[in-house]
């Protein structure tokens, strides 16, 4: 190795561990304070939290990528925002282009140290490769907070055996749902809009829910949909396909794996394809059966 090369190592090498040694010092310095140096925070249960503000005036896209963990979406009179509970710091990114946000929790830790969620790329730094990470142990969970008033107009969750709930939600969204081996619940949901939902396999949910066009295919599961007192009945539009299952229409079983409807007046739509599993549709209040 040249002279000069070994001057260069020798700085870099110097340069890390100074810098080692500041960050280690300036964490100390900051937990002793009490000053918040990372963008995540101990609650007072002991977790780790981070918390995303969406700008509702701005940001018109939201898409979040997980695998393995449970997402709850619920309404909020403050600011919209995700806030995801116990994930190391080097598990996830944040990265805005345009006006969609994308918050991915499967990225290796090169990526997650590149801040993009102001749109811009910079390095968060190496203090914090120092910072405490949760225990192995500890449950992760990612928690959307959506106010009504968000210019939003598309969610889409991408979530490999997470369980996925949204509930209570009154946003003209377009709403887009990708998940296998997992359930997905819609309580009490309206919007205008579309719900897309793809299920490789697991249970939809759907009770209570208000929705202008919902479209779910799953594998291997089951759709359990109650509208009852929601929509008058003779105005929703059926395209129901259970192929090697049954579909369970008011509490009766019918004959054929395949009901389809297109009332002159219709208001909403539903069209739900299982390939292997059933479909309990529930429409009318006389006819509603505890599930």
């Amino acid at each position: 190795m040249k002279p000069t090369s070994i001057i260069f190592l020798v700085m870099a090498v110097i340069l890390f561990v100074g810098g080692y040694a500041m960050c280690r010092f300036a964490s100390a310095r900051a937990e002793r304070d009490g000053v918040e140096i990372y963008s995540q925070r101990a609650d007072s249960e002991g977790n780790q939290v981070y918390s995303y503000t969406v700008d509702d005036n701005s940001i018109s896209s939201l898409k979040l990528v997980f695998s393995g963990v449970n997402v709850t979406v619920e309404p909020t009179e403050g600011e919209s925002r995700v806030v995801l509970t116990n994930f190391p710091v080097s598990s996830y990114a944040v990265t805005m282009s345009g006006s969609t946000v994308t918050i991915d929790g499967t990225v290796g830790k090169i990526m997650s140290l590149i801040d993009r969620s102001s749109g811009g790329l910079q390095f968060r730094g190496i203090r914090y490769f120092l910072m405490k990470n949760p225990p192995d142990d500890a449950e992760k969970s990612v928690l959307v907070y959506i106010t009504r008033y968000s210019k939003l107009n598309s969610l889409v969750i991408t979530d490999s055996g997470g369980d996925i709930s949204l509930s209570r939600l009154d946003n003209p969204l377009d709403y887009t749902i990708i998940s296998s081996g997992a359930s997905v619940s819609l309580s009490e949901v309206s919007t205008v809009s579309v719900m897309k939902i793809d299920l490789t396999s697991g249970v939809l949910n759907c009770d209570g829910c208000e929705i202008f066009t919902i479209r779910a295919s799953i594998s291997d599961g089951s759709a359990r949909i109650n509208t009852a007192g929601k929509y008058d009945a003779s105005t929703i539009a059926y395209n129901l396909s259970a192929e090697n299952g049954s579909i369970i229409y008011n509490g009766a079983i019918l004959e054929e794996q395949i009901y389809k409807i297109s009332p002159a007046n219709t208001y909403a739509r539903m069209e739900i394809s299982v390939k292997n599993g059933s479909i309990t549709l529930t429409d009318s209040v006389d006819n509603q059966v505890a599930q």
